[in-house]
């Protein structure tokens, strides 16, 4: 006989699981995917009423149910479109939700309240409901919910990031009864358990028609670039198996040995029998891809992914990109809806707004056929020099870091998408920027468990799906020169024995500076399968991707990688792609859905409601704000590195300056290239007696370290009011001559718009300093 439980449904502002035994069954029904439906009134039918799945019971996990405005789910479900409410609606939880029809935000008028859950521990249901007024009569009572949905992330073994199905079914009593229970018969365990069977099934079948060679391809992620298909992707797919692609916005690396913009010596590989090159393209390097439709861009991904299952192996592709906020985002087409990098969603205010921020993010790529995104960054930035981090960190407190990581992952496991926490073991500590050098973080083993390994473990508790590798080395960990990407001491040992992680790890890019100049990339790609790597990014465009793969097929001939090895790398990958679904139908996507989920005007309201809320004026030294439109500026605009601008209507070079003009006409405009030369600076002082204030940008990002700091020490010494617009709140963004400085963190469109209205006084500052150790500048 299962065990039952009972949902109490109580003065209209809880829901919540009521446990009868076995607080809710490790066994039978932890990780659960849970489906509810509800009678409706007078009839046996039943009716979808919501989704949801728990947690381990040993680690309670907030549920969350959100409400998917999709009309044709509606239409699936003989739910007619009408005035609700949704309370744990993403984006409706703050606002409430708008209704289909247009008429305003969702009421009471037709006798529903919202309802909402709490934290869940030993079973707390966080979620929504519907209850019907007692003073209703009870044939009112139907849910009219067009689909309710939820992700939870799964066992710690990381198999379950999208939810291991399970089943639940709700008989609800229809009385007028304010305590009105609702029976839960378990029949979870049978699901879950058929579930894996058949998941098991798709990945002993999958790995039965696979050759060596298509299993040295599926441990290989590379490089497609802007939108064209060149002959080089396709024999990418067809001839090297590649398992996986890296999206990125600009047409190609011109198959130039160059990796952020450095040559790469390919010196040394010795090629073996059998060995072949496949085509390469000649395009300059790093120019920006046309500006591509939504629509289109799904229809060619499909086109790849379809070339992917037309292989003997019939292995899907996975799909992933960098979207991490600010200058991080790799699909930039379309007007898609961008936000501040993760420190300004800590800035923005608790932790929802990063499951928010995830979940828009994440619905947006997976509409165009994104299944794995490399996010989050779980390095806690306790080094206020570090040249790589910095803003893409939530903070530099570790006791609030965890919550905001596991939200955000969260999002985007809502979302259906893969999250990759980086960069293991955690490279928050770093003065170096290790696309160039071999950065060497000396902290002992303690400070190591304390801060760095933190956000890890409870990200791992919560269910990670993906672990990108750090190149840094670690002495405590391993020998001093020694990147965690080549160590099995790091990854083997201490990853996936110490931590238990059974979810999928890849490296980072192996294209970094240090590993080229003593291992060289194909020799580098197979120590990194060997100490345990399951996934090797490998973002090249020459004949380096053709010299990994022989490579690594030497090493298995040699006996130093063997197959066992490679089966078990390979079952990851086959089940991380299986539980999302992808040998169904290979991942394609319905190119329609793609452009109306980027033109969705609630993530676009969300998008502006995040930099509203995370935007600060750091100090404001001699009042100089806000604005008046009495007062004459000079706004100087960096001019942005060009593949990250998709220069669009949406997003251009000039974007700010833009914004600025919406709120005066009384300025002089002028650009400069990201670090202004000297011609730009002398023009810009010349401009100086015209004009009562200067407002300028002062952007920081990694790969341009030499921003505009200089022009702001020259204008600060001619003595003109100065206010800088920064992403970036450490001296490299907020430099101390500015007088008034606000930090936007984030270079997107809706950030600089929000700067230009604190600037004129449209809105107040909102934003709450992120960082603990880091004192904000006065």
């Amino acid at each position: 006989m299962p065990s039952q439980q009972q949902v109490i449904l109580a003065d209209f502002h809880r829901v919540y699981v009521k446990d009868r035994g076995d607080r809710l069954g490790a066994a039978q029904i932890a990780h659960g995917f849970i489906e509810i439906l509800a009678h409706r009134a007078g009839k046996q039918q039943r009716t979808p009423f919501g989704v949801a799945m728990f947690g381990d019971p040993q680690r309670p996990i907030p549920l969350f149910l959100r409400h998917s405005h999709n009309s044709h789910l509606a239409v699936k479900q003989n739910a007619r479109p009408t005035d609700g409410d949704c309370a744990a609606n993403p984006f409706g939880a703050q606002r409430g939700c708008r209704p289909w029809h247009g008429n305003g935000p969702c009421d009471a008028r037709d006798g529903r309240h919202k309802v909402r859950g709490g934290d869940m521990p030993n079973g707390w249901l966080n979620s929504a409901a519907w209850r019907q007024s007692a003073s209703r009569p009870t044939r009112r009572i139907r849910p009219r919910c067009a689909c309710m949905k939820a992700w939870d992330t799964g066992p710690r073994d990381g198999s379950g990031f999208l939810g291991d199905p399970g089943h639940l079914s709700v008989s609800r009593k229809l009385s007028s009864n304010p305590r009105n229970p609702a029976m839960i018969t378990r029949n979870a365990h049978d699901r879950k358990r058929s579930e894996e069977r058949k998941i098991a099934a798709t990945v002993d079948q999958a790995l039965g028609r696979m050759t060596l060679d298509d299993k040295i391809g599926q441990r290989l992620t590379q490089s497609w670039r802007g939108s064209i298909i060149t002959a080089s992707v396709i024999e990418l797919i067809e001839k090297l198996r590649v398992g996986g692609l890296r999206i990125e916005p600009y047409t190609t690396e011109a198959a130039n040995r160059l990796s952020y913009g450095r040559k790469i010596d390919t010196t040394g590989f010795i090629e073996p029998e059998g060995y072949f090159k496949i085509t390469e393209t000649y395009w300059r390097a790093k120019h920006p891809g046309f500006n591509i439709t939504a629509e289109e861009y799904a229809r060619r991904l499909n086109r790849l992914k379809e070339i992917a299952m037309n292989r003997s192996s019939g292995v899907p592709l996975h799909i992933c990109t960098d979207f991490e906020g600010d200058f991080s985002h790799d699909f930039p087409f379309d007007g898609i809806h961008l936000f501040p990098a993760n420190m300004g969603l800590r800035a923005a205010g608790g932790p929802s707004w990063a499951r928010k921020a995830a979940f828009a993010t994440g619905r947006q790529l997976a509409a165009v056929g994104v299944t794995m995104l490399h996010s989050p960054v779980l390095d806690v930035n306790i080094n206020p020099d570090n040249p790589e981090i910095n803003i893409r960190a939530f903070t530099d407190d570790v006791q609030s870091f965890g919550p905001y990581a596991i939200e955000y992952m969260r999002g985007l496991h809502d979302a259906g998408m893969v999250a990759t926490a980086k960069h293991f073991p955690g490279r928050g500590d770093s003065s170096v920027d290790a696309h160039a050098e071999l950065p060497v973080l000396r902290a002992d083993r303690a400070r190591l468990d304390a801060v760095e390994l933190a956000p890890y473990r409870a990200a791992i508790r919560a269910g990670l799906g993906a672990i990108m590798i750090a190149h840094n080395a670690y002495p405590a960990l391993d020998a001093a020169d020694m990147p965690a990407s080549l160590s099995r001491r790091i990854i083997t040992d201490l990853l996936r024995g110490e931590l238990g992680f059974g979810g999928v790890i890849t490296t980072d890019a192996i294209g970094m500076g240090a590993i080229a100049r003593r291992w060289g990339i194909p020799t580098a790609c197979a120590m990194a399968l060997k100490a345990g790597s399951d996934l090797v990014l490998l973002k090249f465009d020459d004949e380096l991707r053709s010299q990994a793969f022989f490579e690594i097929k030497r090493w298995i001939d040699d006996g130093r990688l063997t197959e066992n090895e490679m089966d078990e790398a390979v079952r990851r990958i086959l089940t991380m792609k299986a539980r999302q679904g992808l040998f169904r139908n290979g991942g394609a996507v319905d190119p329609r859905k793609a452009g109306r989920t980027l033109r969705d005007p609630e993530i676009q309201e969300l998008s502006e409601e995040v930099a509203r809320r995370a935007i600060m004026v750091l100090r404001d030294r001699k009042g100089l704000l806000p604005l008046r439109k009495g007062q004459r500026a000079l706004v100087i605009e960096q001019m942005v590195i060009p593949e990250f601008v998709p220069n669009n209507q949406w997003h251009h070079a000039h974007s700010f300056g833009e914004a600025m003009l919406d709120q005066s006409r009384n300025m002089i405009n002028m650009d400069t290239e990201f670090g202004a030369t000297e011609d730009e600076t002398q023009l810009a002082l010349s401009l100086l007696p015209e004009v009562d204030v200067v407002v300028m940008t002062n952007l920081y990002w990694r790969i341009y370290p030499k921003n505009n700091a200089a022009l702001v020490r020259a204008i600060h010494a001619a003595g003109k009011p100065l206010i800088v617009v920064t992403n970036n709140p450490y001296p490299m963004g907020a430099t101390d001559e500015a007088d008034a400085v606000v930090c936007a963190y984030g270079c997107v469109p809706t950030c600089l718009r929000a700067a230009a209205e604190i600037i004129y006084g449209k809105i107040k500052p909102r934003g709450s300093w992120p960082l603990r150790h880091y004192p904000q500048p006065v």
